[in-house]
């Protein structure tokens, strides 16, 4: 897709000329006690907790100042709530990263009247099965550093040979990461209007930060399969050490409708930069897609369970 004259993905940031933008964050929570531990209850160690609120700034949009356009949402487990609790509000003074989860979200929650500043999102939930052949065999593969590589060649044929309703599958997680990604592409037109009504007075970015497990690394994947084909997401898969994203490793996604732009065809721009610090080594994928392919994954995911579901 070709950009509008005034909006330029080239660059490494958009330039400040357009009407409206949602900014999505998406990372894997922070450090858990152990890599063993498991269970909704299990949060993210003190240390991990300080480097959410260090690194805060470099999780949303350049320049952010407040939290008042901001909510974060998790996988309904401690340690993602609370990953994206300190992350989204890591940017204000009196996030410390001593709160328990019901202090955070007070702390968050001070200044407005209805609502919440953070909630569980069940799209976000990729869920190991100990009932599922297929997980357990992911959980193997995981040990060996291939998880990707099993989640890319295997998960889905497998899944449908065993009819396997539970498994985390490749298209399965392609397709709920699209969803909820579509869904704020469908909200843009909207969220353009009340930006443009002077009696608001919004700011032109809408900030969402989204905690998950590792598994959203096979979403990038998959858009970079996609976008760039199966070579390049080779390359990935190889940069990747453990096969997944490492703790608060992920990626965003921007939803901007440029000046004079259309808002019912918002421009949607995946953004992905990482520095191996042992290596030196580097991995950028900066490009622009469209609502079509999410829709298509969408698709791809209702099919896939409709040929699980048969006989």
């Amino acid at each position: 897709m070709k950009s509008e004259q005034n909006f330029n993905i080239e660059s490494g940031k958009e330039k400040e000329n357009f009407d409206s933008k949602i900014f999505l964050s998406f990372f894997r929570h922070g450090e858990k006690p152990s890599k063993m531990a498991e269970g909704a209850g299990v949060g993210i160690i003190p240390e991990s907790r300080k480097e959410c609120i260090k690194n805060a700034p470099d999780f949303g949009p350049e320049n952010r100042k407040d939290i008042e356009q901001s909510i974060g949402f998790g996988a309904s487990s401690l340690r993602t709530l609370e990953t994206a609790g300190f992350i989204m509000g890591g940017i204000k003074d009196e996030i410390t990263g001593e709160e328990n989860l019901e202090e955070l979200k007070k702390k968050l929650d001070k200044e407005i009247n209805i609502g919440t500043k953070l909630s569980n999102e069940k799209l976000l939930s990729f869920a190991f099965s100990k009932d599922s052949e297929v997980d357990q065999s992911l959980i193997q593969a995981a040990k060996k550093g291939d998880w990707l590589k099993f989640i890319v060649e295997k998960s889905d044929n497998m899944a449908q040979e065993l009819k396997d309703k539970k498994a985390i599958t490749y298209t399965r997680i392609s397709a709920q990461v699209a969803k909820l990604i579509l869904k704020y592409v469908n909200v843009e037109k909207k969220w353009d209007e009340l930006v443009k009504d002077k009696e608001k007075e919004y700011n032109p970015t809408l900030e969402r930060y989204f905690s998950a497990p590792a598994a959203i690394t096979a979403f990038l994947a998959k858009i970079i399969e996609k976008v760039k084909g199966e070579e390049e997401r080779s390359k990935f898969e190889e940069f990747l050490k453990e096969g997944y994203f490492g703790y608060l490793d992920g990626f965003s996604v921007e939803i901007i409708n440029p000046t004079n732009g259309d808002c019912n065809s918002p421009h949607i721009i995946v953004k992905y930069h990482k520095e191996d610090k042992e290596t030196g080594n580097t991995y950028n994928f900066q490009e622009e897609i469209n609502k079509d392919l999410l829709e298509e994954l969408i698709d791809n995911g209702i099919k896939f369970e409709e040929s699980i579901n048969k006989g």
